[in-house]
Formats: C-alpha cells, sequence, structure tokens
C-alpha cells in the first residue's frame, strides 16, 4: 500500500486476501530484475560462475567435471564455482601460512591431435581456500604475453606447488605444454604479493622441474629437449627473484630465451646453467625423466640416453669436463656476453667439445639460418 505508484500498489482485494492468510503474487520491480539480469551476466562473462549458501560451515572442498564445490559435514553445497574447461587436476597446499590448504585446480583444454583446429576453450588455473574465496583465477593465455613460436597458444597446464626462491613460502609453478609442436613455457605465481609472472619460454617439451639448495637459496631446475639445437636433452637451472625484492628498473627484458636466441636476464630470473647431456634415442626414450639433488652440489640425472649425474660446477659425469670450474676460465674474448655464458656452460656431446662449441657459435652469429 506504500508503493509511491498508484500501478504497483495492490489491489483492495489482494489486500483482503492477505488479511485472511491467503496466498498472494509477488510483486517484483522491473528495476530489481533487471538489476538481477546484469550481475548474473557479469559472473557468467568473467569466465566462472559463483553460488554460494554461507549459512552452513565448508568442512571439504570438492572437485567435479567442471565444478569446484565446497561441501558441509551433511554432503550438501556450500558454495560451487564452475569453469569453462574441464577440470584435468587438483592439488591442495597451504600457501599462505594459516595451515589450511588451498586448493589450486588446472583445466586442460586440449587433450587430441583433432582439437589443435578446433574452437576449445583456453586452460585455467584457479586458487580458492575452503570458504570459497578466490586467491587467482587466470586464463593461460592471458598470462602468457611474449609467445615467439610461429604457431597459435593451445597449451595445457600441469601445477607444482615448491619454494623457488628458498625464502621458506612455496610458490605455485605452472609448467605449460604446447599441443601438438612441443614448446613449453613457466609461470609463476607468489601467493605473497598476489602476482603471476611468465619467466620462460622454451622451444622444446620440459620434462621435469624441481629445486635445489645451493648457499642459502632456491634454484629451479628442469630436464628437457632443445628443438631447435637438434633435439639434444638439456638441464637448465634457474635463479628467481620475488617481487618483493626485485628491480625492475635493473632489465626491460620480459622473460628468459633458451639457446639460440639465449637471453641471460630478465628483470625477474637469471640463467645459472644450460647444459647439452645427450642426443634422445626418439621421444619415447624421454619418459621417466628424474632429477635427483644430492649432497655436495651434485644432481643426479636420469634422462633418455643419459644416465648419471652433474657435478658442483654443472658438468656431466662422466664427461671431459668433469671438475672444472668453466665459468671463471677464459672461453672467449668476442665480447659477445651471451655467447661467453653459453659456452661456459657448454659440455661436449661424444666428447667433441671444440666441435659442439664451433656448431653454436655459427647458430648464434647466424640465428635466422636455423
Amino acid at each position: 500500500m506504500l508503493e509511491p505508484k498508484p500501478g504497483e500498489r495492490p489491489t483492495a482485494g489482494e489486500v483482503g486476501e492477505a488479511l485472511e492468510g491467503k496466498w498472494v503474487r509477488v510483486r517484483v520491480r522491473w528495476r530489481v530484475l533487471v538489476a538481477a539480469v546484469v550481475i548474473g551476466s557479469m559472473l557468467v562473462a568473467s569466465g566462472f560462475l559463483i553460488r554460494t549458501n554461507r549459512h552452513r560451515e565448508t568442512v571439504n572442498v570438492e572437485c567435479g567435471d567442471l565444478e569446484v564445490c565446497g561441501v558441509d559435514e551433511k554432503g550438501q553445497n556450500t558454495w560451487e564455482i564452475s569453469l569453462k574447461s574441464r577440470i584435468n587436476q587438483t592439488v591442495r597446499a597451504d600457501l599462505d601460512g594459516d595451515r589450511r590448504a588451498e586448493t589450486i585446480v588446472a583445466t586442460k583444454a586440449f587433450s587430441g591431435i583433432d582439437e589443435r583446429h578446433s574452437e576449445a576453450t583456453s586452460s585455467e588455473v584457479l586458487i580458492v581456500d575452503r570458504n570459497g574465496r578466490v586467491l587467482t583465477y587466470i586464463d593461460v593465455n592471458d598470462v602468457i604475453r611474449s609467445w615467439s613460436f610461429p604457431f597459435s597458444k593451445t597449451l595445457n597446464p600441469t601445477v607444482y606447488v615448491m619454494d623457488v626462491d628458498g625464502n621458506g613460502s612455496r610458490e605455485v609453478v605452472v609448467l605449460c605444454d604446447h599441443f601438438p609442436f612441443f614448446p613449453s613455457v613457466l609461470l609463476v605465481y607468489w601467493p605473497q604479493d598476489n602476482q603471476w609472472d611468465q619467466v620462460l619460454g622454451h622451444n622444446g617439451r620440459i620434462y621435469a622441474i624441481d629445486t635445489i639448495e645451493v648457499e642459502g637459496r632456491s634454484h629451479l631446475v628442469f630436464l628437457a629437449v632443445n628443438n631447435i639445437l637438434g633435439m639434444v636433452s638439456v638441464f637448465g637451472e634457474i635463479e628467481l627473484t620475488s617481487p618483493r625484492i626485485r628491480s625492475l628498473a635493473s632489465n626491460n627484458r620480459s622473460i628468459l630465451g633458451c639457446p639460440p636466441d639465449l637471453i641471460v636476464d630478465s628483470a625477474w630470473a637469471h640463467w645459472v646453467a644450460y647444459v647439452p647431456l645427450a642426443q634422445p634415442e626418439g621421444l619415447g626414450s624421454l619418459s621417466g625423466a628424474r632429477l635427483g639433488p644430492g649432497v655436495d652440489g651434485i644432481i643426479g640425472i636420469t634422462f633418455g640416453p643419459f644416465r648419471g649425474s652433474l657435478d658442483q660446477w654443472r658438468n656431466p659425469k662422466p664427461g671431459p669436463n668433469e671438475g672444472a670450474d668453466l665459468a671463471h676460465e677464459a672461453v672467449s674474448d668476442t665480447g659477445n656476453e651471451d655467447l661467453k655464458f653459453l659456452l661456459a656452460h657448454l659440455t661436449a656431446i661424444d666428447g667433441d667439445i671444440e666441435g659442439a662449441k664451433e656448431i653454436l657459435l655459427d647458430i648464434i652469429s647466424h640465428p635466422k639460418s636455423v
């Protein structure tokens, strides 16, 4: 009866029915209805939809095909987040130090050779706490701003949780494998800073990643194949700097690059080593890649035909440079710092150190000929 517009007031008959305790029709203002539709459309357009029921306590987080749900002690949903692509991986880890595990979900948009020409949606990564609060959500393609490869970004993410800089807090590393042409991209999420970084674009599949401790700091290490350098298997080692202590003014390069287009430093990452290991006997021989950090800086490696270790100077054992600190030897007076770095960490393949140096020198001097 108090509606300002006469047309929106109930009739005398409706008022009488209400007083008698009967059901009456509910009038919904058109402005309220329009606002609800607009808000719902915005949630759907954002990539995922959140439904909540905050009146019940969440005791667990469960994942379905496309949904992440909080459930109460009776198994009823307390909140739900709908994603665009199918969930491929779920990892639980305490990222903020509150002794409660967050849920990290990766979705996979591409799974077969027939899908590379399709209109499939992009892959996603979502991190959510037990109460349904979203810590971060990304479409993988949106974070990968530097893409030098001559084909579209069709990437499948795999999540790892590790302390990549040795500060005692764990970060989220996302290895994005391209299908079907095999480059890989490394992304890092820093929970303390709520920031994503694209660290590396590698021209070959990365098969294994881990961290090792070096003088009180953690380094990110990986095993991969370098497609351009004749499909040679390689060991890579990167030192990362967190957003809180990095100096963005020191370098304006966006991400690291691997040989032959070597970029030694970015604003937040630095190559420590990039070591050729052996020529694989086909991609099938690279399955079961393993990194085993050991004592005194020695790293055990099983990767394709290479069965051995790297010494503290990152020279393969056995190998012609075993025990030599090549980083402090004069390897070239050409003035090419990228070349000096590469040669300092170059290990001979089949013992032909001079031949390998000559080939890589020619590649770096004439990169367009590759």
